[in-house]
Parts: C-alpha cells; structure tokens; sequence
C-alpha cells in the first residue's frame, strides 16, 4: 500500500462526480489523531421522490456536526411529522485515513451491513463514526440501463451546450 495520511476513494458508477466535489470532500478531512479511524464523505439531497424510493440511493440521516446517525436503501426518516423533508443521498466519495481502512479490513460484516447491504455500517455499527460534507452539483450513480442512459442524456446536454469537450 502506498504510505499517505488519507487516501480518497471515488466510485466508478459515479461519472457525473465533479472535481471540485472532490476538493470538498478533502476540506473536511480532521486534525485529528491519526491512530485513529477517520472516514468522511460526501451527500446531496434529492430532489425527485423517485430518487428518494429508488433501493439502489443510499439514504443518509444525519446528526450534529453532519456524523453519520444510519445509512439505509430505505426513505429514512419517516416524514410523519413534515412532508418537506430534504432526504440526503451518499455520494461516491470517500476519504479513509490508515487505521480506517485497517478496521474495515479486519473487521467481520455486521448484521446491518448484511441486511442493508451498505459496507458503510461497518464503521457505524462499530462506533466509529462517519462525517459528511454537502455538495451541492448532481450525480447518478449507474446501477441499471435506465441510468445509463440518464447519463448519457446528461452527457450529450452538457456537450450540446459546450460544457463538455470531446478529447
């Protein structure tokens, strides 16, 4: 493995990622000590109600500080007491410092990971939280045909308008 303080994951099924939410991602990393796990991430919130019940959108609820109270496939929270809730969609960039990574490694899957299928509880279910930043650019993660060709439209829009150049 190389030698860093942190190292930065960015998903592959996550083309729309842009560069700067990347930097934002960095800004966040703590001066903390570094025997300890860090992990960080970024959110967005959505925006369409079939985002919000699509399984393949991780749902984030988040507490004091943007730390990481559950992640689920599921709308969570419940919105029985405000219909205008802004739900927060984990994006697909991570930032692990060593002892993180070390964890997740030596570390069994845990019920909630197993049932969610979201690797992310590892470090819940285990007290080591999660901190998120906010972006605030779109992204699609590519988990069926029909977003892959939701991005492609994305793509061909941007290039129309010159926003994209063909290299």
């Amino acid at each position: 493995m190389i030698e860093a303080d942190y190292y930065i994951s960015v998903n592959g099924d996550e083309p729309l990622i842009h560069p700067d939410n990347i930097k934002q991602a960095i800004s966040r990393l703590p001066n903390t000590p570094m025997d300890k796990p860090y992990f960080g991430s970024v959110y967005r919130e959505l925006t369409d109600p079939a985002e919000t019940l699509d399984m393949a959108n991780v749902k984030l609820v988040l507490g004091a500080d943007n730390q990481c109270l559950y992640q689920s496939r599921f709308p969570i929270p419940s919105t029985k007491g405000a219909l205008n809730f802004k739900y927060k969609k984990a994006v697909g960039i991570e930032c692990f410092n060593k002892p993180a990574l070390d964890f997740f490694v030596r570390t069994p899957m845990g019920a909630m990971e197993k049932v969610e299928d979201i690797d992310h509880l590892r470090f819940l279910e285990n007290g080591i939280p999660i901190y998120y930043t906010k972006i605030e650019s779109e992204s699609l993660s590519v988990d069926t045909k029909n977003d892959l060709e939701k991005v492609r439209n994305i793509v061909s829009e941007r290039y129309q308008r010159g926003d994209c150049k063909n290299e």
